[in-house]
């Protein structure tokens, strides 16, 4: 699992794989947890009230789904919906004792930076001023089917301070820039979707 920064108020897909010691995906599991604990006060979410407690839960761990167990095996998701909590760091912890591969412990970044970022590049609405026009194409991992209306922003540093331009995909998943040559940092951002940000390119 990684760390995936996300607006306050948007619904993230947590999804984790799950397979045995020798790395093959387990399949048609019910015990794949799920337990979601806040940074700032260490307190763990009860998922049957949607709050944050430091004791007394009724379901501290939430059973997750496997997505398909035909053609995405061994992969669950649980989808976390943050509307009404707080601007936090979040721990993600997966655990399965049927799996060789668990525990695994990720991190979501609710607000503060990404909400800042958006109003960022909604005050630079730009294509990019470079020279060399420059596509980036978003598609689903396993149907391969374009992904539109990504926001997607290009920077020129690995923390994501200098936007240089920004966008957001067609259709077609494909979104077009005017860039310079050289390293850029691709990010992007849609409701319901797990990005790897930032994506390292180079433009030439």
């Amino acid at each position: 699992m990684e760390t995936i920064r996300i607006q306050n108020g948007q619904t993230e897909r947590i999804e984790v794989i799950a397979t045995n010691i020798l790395g093959i995906p387990l399949t048609g599991l019910t015990d794949v947890l799920l337990a979601i604990r806040r940074i700032s006060d260490g307190k763990w979410l009860d998922f049957n009230d949607n709050t944050f407690k430091s004791s007394g839960w009724t379901t501290r761990q939430q059973t997750m789904t496997e997505i398909n167990a035909t053609y995405d095996a061994g992969k669950y998701y649980y989808d976390f919906n943050t509307t009404g909590f707080s601007d936090d760091t979040y721990e993600l912890r997966c655990e399965c004792a049927s799996a060789g591969n668990m525990p695994q412990i990720g991190e979501l970044k609710v607000g503060g930076y990404v909400d800042n970022i958006d109003a960022t590049i909604s005050s630079r609405s730009t294509l990019g001023a470079g020279v060399i026009t420059w596509t980036y194409t978003i598609t689903e991992n396993i149907t391969d089917l374009p992904i539109s209306d990504v926001d997607v922003w290009i920077t020129t540093d690995s923390a994501g301070a200098n936007i240089i331009a920004s966008g957001k995909t067609n259709s077609n998943g494909v979104v077009t820039f005017y860039l310079d040559a050289g390293t850029v940092y691709v990010w992007c951002q849609k409701s319901g979707y797990n990005f790897s940000n930032p994506d390292v390119e180079i433009v030439s």
